[in-house]
């Protein structure tokens, strides 16, 4: 059996259990836990070239809800660009240790500031507490080295691209600061290492073939996603599988962690020979994943269960470049307690609309502890990395509030945000903006058009528009995925990894739409038949194509 080194092992159960602990301590008493947040953010922001201009004062809540404004990220753009250079000392007192990207609302990437003190002090014992958790779900995961396939990090070498830092998303643990920094038993394994390919059906080989020979306990990934990806890839590539396992070689290629298991190669090719074969066949002790469980992610958990059938599933912590939002204690895929220690948490009932707000040193904003279950709010953070009461649009419904005052809840969507089957936050300008390019190439004008999200096995987005020349759909359907990938990267990177299906186009002729939805008014549901180009119900775009 393939056994961790015992003091890497222990090391990591110690760290894990340590930061899962303190978590438990924190929620008993979340007023106590802001508190010292605040106190923590007083400290590493004094010193701050922007916060001292800005004149913030962070010696009490009150204090600070008067001298910094509610924002979004373009408040902070001018200071990130200081920051870039200076590497510090702008936003807040810590080192940047490298920049975090993520996709923004006009397709630009943003830069959030990965500091030395954020990484060390906040994100990653939340890593560390959502994984005693795991582990308590699953004990089998620190068995032996291929007990975990783990998805939700990767070590990827990024060449430094912005004043000597690089600019990589926050699931890139590569390189390692510290000690201190994200250290799992497995992070020098030949499956998870920095010199694992950086393409998707590369990494994607790479992990099944590294995989398939093993005792495999758990999954865990932070989109479900990614564990369908997988067992696609296992479709697409089950020859070459069977025959690198016959041969002991890794894509054709002899490699000393391989020898040729013709045995193996024989149960593998009779496994994947069957009809809908799940998971469970190829790795008969496969019993967890992990994955997020909310919002569009929980679609796709009845198709992970016949894939997976009766595995104990974990929640992935709710979390975005910008910070860690909730983070499980237990096997509850509803909702998870609020990371009360993670960031100063505010609070705006989603009916209020973000242009009374917005901008504004709001201070009529609700505490986590004054929230009511059953009621769904925006969520304003200020985390670690300076950018203060900031608005990333997300908004929560809260399933419960504890006697100690800690609340329950999950993510329901994006504020603005028009679907995302798979991390993709498609807005309603990114649709806006590539349908108007694309009716500009082959139209000449706008055009009246629908579309909305079709769910399959691999979900794509389906449309419906108009045209005078009578172009042609799937030239059409070609240019609006190059433009929504062009605005969009997380879009770009869903399409290229194969967990977006290309949108599907049907031309009609001009006015067919309005004379369909004047139709609709008429009818019982009419009210589901509102002329809006952005549709959320498929049949309404798909009763073009009878």
């Amino acid at each position: 059996m393939n056994l961790y080194d015992e003091s890497l092992k222990s090391l990591f159960k110690r760290r894990t259990e340590f930061f899962k602990n303190e978590f438990i301590e924190k929620i008993q008493d979340p007023l106590a836990a802001q508190k010292e947040v605040l106190s923590d953010l007083a400290d590493i922001t004094r010193d701050a070239d922007f916060w001292q201009e800005k004149k913030a004062n962070l010696s009490s809540l009150e204090e600070f809800k008067k001298s910094v404004p509610i924002s979004s990220y373009g408040y902070f753009e001018e200071a990130i660009k200081k920051e870039i250079i200076t590497k510090g000392g702008i936003i807040t007192n810590s080192p940047v240790i490298r920049w975090l990207k993520t996709s923004g609302t006009t397709g630009n990437p943003k830069y959030i500031p990965y500091t030395y003190h954020w990484m060390q002090k906040y994100r990653i014992p939340a890593m560390y507490t959502m994984w005693d958790t795991f582990i308590n779900a699953c004990p089998h995961i620190l068995l032996q080295k291929y007990s975990v396939l783990d998805t939700q990090t990767t070590r990827e070498a990024v060449q430094p691209s912005v004043c000597g830092l690089s600019h990589q998303s926050i699931s890139n643990r590569y390189p390692r600061i510290n000690d201190n920094d994200w250290t799992p038993p497995w992070n020098s394994e030949p499956w998870y290492n920095e010199n694992m390919p950086s393409d998707h059906d590369g990494r994607s080989y790479a992990r099944l073939r590294y995989f398939l020979e093993k005792d495999l306990r758990a999954i865990t990934a932070i989109n479900p996603s990614m564990i369908l990806s997988l067992y696609d890839k296992l479709n697409t590539f089950k020859d070459s599988l069977v025959r690198d396992i016959y041969d002991g070689t890794l894509q054709g290629e002899k490699c000393n962690n391989f020898s040729p298991d013709h045995q193996m190669a024989k149960k593998i090719e009779n496994i994947f020979s069957k009809n809908n074969f799940t998971l469970c066949d190829v790795w008969p002790k496969l019993s967890f994943y992990s994955c997020w469980t909310s919002a569009g992610a929980s679609y796709y958990l009845t198709r992970l269960d016949d894939i997976i059938p009766e595995a104990t599933i974990v929640p992935f912590m709710t979390c975005g470049t910008e910070g860690v939002t909730t983070i499980p204690i237990c096997p509850d895929i509803e909702s998870q307690p609020l990371a009360i220690n993670q960031a100063v948490f505010e609070f705006i009932p989603a009916e209020i609309d973000p242009e009374k707000w917005l901008g504004k040193y709001e201070q009529n904003t609700l505490s986590p502890m004054e929230l009511e279950p059953g009621k769904r709010y925006h969520i304003i953070m200020s985390q670690a990395h300076g950018l203060l009461r900031m608005w990333t649009g997300d908004i929560f419904e809260v399933t419960e509030v504890t006697p100690e005052g800690t609340p329950w809840m999950f993510f329901v969507e994006r504020y603005g945000v028009f679907n995302s089957f798979t991390g993709e936050k498609l807005t309603h300008q990114d649709l806006s903006v590539s349908f108007e390019k694309t009716f500009k190439t082959h139209e000449g004008q706008k055009m009246p058009y629908l579309i909305a999200p079709k769910w399959d096995a691999i979900p794509y987005y389906i449309s419906v528009v108009e045209s005078l020349r009578g172009i042609d759909a799937e030239v059409f359907a070609k240019q609006l995925d190059k433009e929504i990938a062009t605005v969009n990267i997380e879009y770009a990177s869903k399409r290229d990894s194969g967990r977006l299906a290309a949108p599907k186009v049907f031309v009609c002729p001009p006015d067919t739409l309005r004379q369909y939805f004047e139709h609709g008014r008429n009818a019982k549901n009419g009210n589901q038949h509102k002329f809006k180009h952005h549709q959320t119900d498929s049949s309404i775009v798909e009763s073009f194509w009878k």
